[in-house]
């Protein structure tokens, strides 16, 4: 990572990448399938990511920058979604696409307003509580797995009541309960599973900045 010199740079790939993983969610959320006992959509394997990186932002950045960098990286997901969005209203040569292409981005606007709302107060949570337990406790992964917990819960919890049953009566509330449950569930998983990268990306940074604070 020879790129990521200082934290100017460091925020730079970080938003880069986040929304990347953002945009890549909202157009996956519509895809759901059953495993086992839970109702997932294939999103739910990109948000870990984003988690991920907001550990990083959380570890390096105070909360009111990395709030900043939140909103800039929605204000990029926000900027391609409209543009997707508007594409519905033009004509098309080919009727099969333009209604495939229409049923994919014509709830843009639902989904990206419930990922917006959802997504702030979930990364508020996610931010609050690790800088909360950083002042008490030095282990990342109490930090990061904690602040992970809540943020993923407010995050799921909003977004799927609000994208698929109050904004566009998708799923019924049965449905929705059991895809925020299992968001949780996945996605914390999914982040138990990559903490070790976490943690040696966390590590490596801190050595890069000159700054003697590894974390356990």
């Amino acid at each position: 990572m020879g790129f990521i010199e200082n934290k100017k740079s460091l925020a730079i790939f970080l938003v880069a990448i986040s929304s990347l993983a953002l945009f890549v969610a909202n157009i996956c959320v519509s895809k759901v399938f059953n495993v086992y006992f839970l109702t997932i959509t294939l999103a739910m394997f990109c948000y870990p990511i984003v988690y991920i990186i907001d550990d990083v932002m959380a570890e390096f950045f105070s909360f009111k920058d990395g709030l900043k960098l939140e909103l800039i990286t929605y204000g990029i997901v926000c900027f391609i979604s409209i543009f997707f969005y508007l594409g519905t209203f033009l004509p098309s040569t080919n009727v099969q696409m333009d209604s495939a292409f229409n049923v994919m981005f014509s709830i843009t606007p639902a989904i990206f307003l419930a990922s917006f709302i959802a997504f702030v107060c979930g990364i508020a949570g996610n931010l609050t509580i690790f800088k909360w337990i950083k002042q008490k406790n030095n282990s990342l992964f109490v930090r990061a797995l904690s602040s992970t917990i809540v943020g993923e819960f407010l995050d799921s919890f909003l977004f799927y009541a609000l994208a698929f049953f109050i904004f566009t009566n998708i799923y019924d509330i049965w449905t929705v309960l059991s895809l925020a449950i299992s968001g949780v569930i996945v996605k914390t998983l999914v982040e138990v599973v990559l903490y070790p990268l976490t943690k040696k990306l966390i590590n490596y940074l801190h050595k890069s900045f000159n700054e003697d604070l590894a974390v356990l």
